[in-house]
């Protein structure tokens, strides 16, 4: 039985803090060969790992750089299918930032 006083009320304890980062474009896209992905200028010096995810969630690219040198990251779509996939930016203390691209093959 309840009797009043019989639990303590307690807030929740924080979670961490984790902030979406500055926004980024690829170009062009859609792509067939190198593309460039430019990030927000809050990205720079910090460790960033960009994954490309495909539709059915696999992930076709995946690289980590401890600290991210400039502003621009250049990659190549020639191994990857045709179609659509999800780039991802992520750092350590931030929500992932996620765009769509489109790959297609001449």
């Amino acid at each position: 039985v309840y009797q009043p006083g019989q639990f303590e009320a307690r807030q929740p304890e924080a979670e961490p803090s984790l902030n979406p980062v500055g926004n980024f474009t690829v170009a062009p896209n859609p792509m067939w060969d190198a593309f460039t992905v430019t990030l927000d200028e809050s990205y720079v010096g910090k460790p960033v790992t960009v994954r490309i995810i495909s539709r059915l969630g696999q992930v076709v690219y995946e690289a980590t750089y401890e600290q991210l040198p400039s502003d621009q990251i250049q990659l190549t779509a020639r191994e990857m299918m045709a179609g659509m996939y999800q780039i991802q930016i992520t750092t350590v203390d931030s929500l992932p930032v996620t765009k769509t691209i489109a790959v297609i093959k001449p």
